[in-house]
């Protein structure tokens, strides 16, 4: 099964914790209150080269979330590549 998807809000929170307080994952997800496999953000916030605070260009929820995560496809499902 796959691994939700945080809040733009835990995801804020996420990144102060680790590299504004400099906490472990493990004290952040428990802090926060979520699984400590699931918190995947500093990975891909690694390769959207995020750092705190946060630029003024990703105040914003949107610009964030797309900054972190890719837009979903626009092909209808029937098009889309099946898993094996």
């Amino acid at each position: 099964m796959p691994t939700e998807r945080l809040y733009t809000r835990h995801i804020r929170e996420v990144l102060r914790l680790r590299y504004s307080v400099g906490m472990s994952q493990r004290a952040v997800s428990r802090s926060l209150g979520l699984a400590g496999h699931g918190l995947k953000v500093p990975q891909p916030s690694a390769r959207a080269d995020l750092t705190w605070p946060l630029t003024p260009a990703l105040n914003d929820d949107v610009s964030l979330e797309n900054q972190l995560f890719s837009p979903p496809s626009d092909l209808p499902s029937n098009e889309r590549p099946q898993p094996d």
